[in-house]
């Protein structure tokens, strides 16, 4: 494949090209240098690759992103068609900005085609996972230890897609160490977001938390930052990491397609049912009395061997399927009828 092209002689024509949304990105970065002219150099040199890296993925597929990212700072800088400048902040020794981004559309269609890297077919949008794992032994959260089962299920997998989406896990690398807080690695804020994004040319990040509670259980949160949303499920199940993996993509597919609200607050109430006895069913009162969620609770219907209760709770159902999983009690949602385990 001819893949390091410096396309000197292509930057002595004009291409007199209509400005096409397709071609632009924005981006915000810093850096941080001896002095504010050396940092705006080394930021500009982040924008520009990160631009240039988001325009292609619309263009080609992520094994070519990978490839074309080896093209050095000067030969990328051909690409580089316009810049505005929406923001920006100069120090001493700092400088920041949000940018945008013009990448020129004749020369990045002629260098992926001369590379056989322009294909007719939709291209896949990548999308992030960041696959954190606990037990409810233990209360810190793994990422890229050894003892996450978790992770080493989603790799199992090999590539998903789903719909136009491409699921690609997060690789084990010193920048995404770095960027990551060891202690909490399920904690994103703007600046975190920015580097993993930069770092994994991705927009779309979602953390997928596994909490195992047995045998055949999972506790699964899901939540993605910058956009707001946060889905919570119980898994029990004898293939409970196939299962969970499954419906982490259908609901992270969905999302995407708008298919579902951003926002996920359902206070009010609900009714469960229990395959407990009138003893069982105290030990589970107990429980729900110390949850600072729930706001009350009561027995609806009691059969043998089976009790029906109604919670009302505040916040959102994503919450308190989190909050009673850590009180051992596994709230379940099928077809919109609530069932507890325990």
């Amino acid at each position: 494949m001819k893949l390091l092209y410096v396309f000197v002689l292509a930057m002595l024509f004009c291409f007199n090209v209509q400005a096409d949304v397709g071609f632009e990105a924005g981006v915000n970065v810093e850096a941080q240098a001896q002095n504010s002219a050396q940092a705006k150099q080394d930021a500009l040199k982040k924008a520009y690759r990160e631009a240039f890296l988001k325009v292609c993925n619309r263009l080609t597929s992520a094994k070519n992103v990978d490839d074309i990212n080896r093209l050095t700072d000067s030969q990328l800088l051909h690409f580089i068609q316009e810049v505005e400048v929406v923001a920006e902040k100069t120090t001493s020794n700092s400088y920041m900005a949000d940018l945008n981004i013009k990448i020129n559309a004749n020369l990045l269609k002629q260098y992926l085609a001369e590379n056989n890297m322009l294909g007719s077919d939709e291209v896949s949008e990548k999308i992030l996972i960041i696959p954190t794992y606990s037990d409810t032994d233990f209360n810190d959260k793994v990422l890229f230890e050894d003892g996450n089962v978790w992770r080493s299920s989603w790799l199992d997998k090999g590539q998903i897609v789903s719909g136009q989406f491409n699921f690609e896990i997060i690789k084990n690398n010193p920048q995404n160490v770095s960027a990551l807080n060891s202690q909490a690695p399920d904690s994103i804020d703007t600046n975190v977001y920015n580097k993993l994004k930069f770092n994994n040319v991705v927009d779309n990040i979602f953390i997928v938390n596994a909490i195992r509670a047995g045998a055949k259980t999972l506790v699964i949160g899901l939540k993605t930052y910058p956009k707001s949303y946060h889905k919570s499920f119980v898994i029990n199940d004898d293939n409970a990491f196939d299962k969970a993996i499954e419906q982490t993509v259908a609901h992270i597919t969905n999302f995407m397609q708008n298919k579902i609200s951003s926002v996920n607050d359902n206070s009010g109430d609900i009714v469960v049912t229990a395959d407990v006895n009138l003893k069982g069913w105290l030990e589970i009162e107990k429980k729900l009395n110390h949850i600072a969620q729930i706001k009350a609770t009561g027995i609806k219907s009691a059969k043998v061997g089976k009790i029906g209760f109604w919670v009302k709770y505040s916040g959102s159902i994503s919450e308190l399927i989190e909050n009673m999983a850590q009180n051992g009690l596994y709230l379940q949602i099928n077809d919109n009828q609530y069932t507890l385990s325990i």
